[in-house]
């Protein structure tokens, strides 16, 4: 069932998804969080992140950054929202992260939602879970975790209890864990959930 919600994932990566019509695509559904889990309170990112310090430069000069907790999560996609593309770069989960339901807006989508910054490096969960991404109405022709990736990889990581719901008549790009990719790959990583659109 693991490999049918991944292909069926993956396929909706590629694939556009607009019109005027309704579709409902379920995701082999599960709803238990880890109980180490570090929760997102659902409010915004805070200046206290000015300075970001969780990284380092590995033996081969590649730089990593490392996600110890659902604030450090929003601060990455902060980043990314505001134009940093982490190209050649290593961001590493380090631990389950529960969205907790929240209205969470896709990975590179400018703060006025009229464009996107396309993440360029390489996301490893290392086996880490994201729990309950809710996507609702983003203002985005590109929906999912991540807004759109290019020359990316995200890899190692399980998006469970994924709820996406896109309501309008934009041609829109939905995918759970990419709305839109190019050159890019996405290795070892499981969906269950529900992607909505109607337009």
């Amino acid at each position: 069932m693991k490999i049918k919600s991944w292909l069926f994932s993956l396929l909706l990566v590629f694939v556009g998804i607009a019109g005027a019509y309704s579709l409902t695509l379920p995701i082999n559904k599960i709803s238990a969080v880890s109980e180490d889990a570090s929760v997102w309170d659902g409010n915004d990112y805070s200046d206290e992140f000015d300075e970001y310090n969780l990284y380092k430069t590995d033996e081969n000069g590649v730089v990593n950054y490392y996600i110890y907790t659902a604030k450090d999560f929003l601060y990455f996609a902060h980043t990314v929202n505001n134009g940093n593309t982490y190209n050649q770069q290593v961001v590493n989960l380090c631990v389950d992260i529960d969205l907790n339901g929240k209205k969470w807006k896709p990975i590179g989508v400018s703060e006025n939602g009229d464009s996107a910054t396309q993440f360029a490096g390489t996301f490893n969960g290392n086996g880490y879970t994201i729990y309950n991404l809710n996507i609702q109405n983003p203002n985005s022709p590109w929906v999912g975790l991540f807004s759109t990736v290019a020359n990316a990889t995200l890899k190692n990581f399980n998006l469970v209890s994924a709820n996406i719901n896109v309501s309008n008549e934009k041609e829109i790009s939905v995918g759970a864990v990419a709305g839109s990719m190019t050159l890019s790959s996405i290795i070892n990583v499981s969906v269950s959930g529900e992607i909505y659109h109607s337009g």
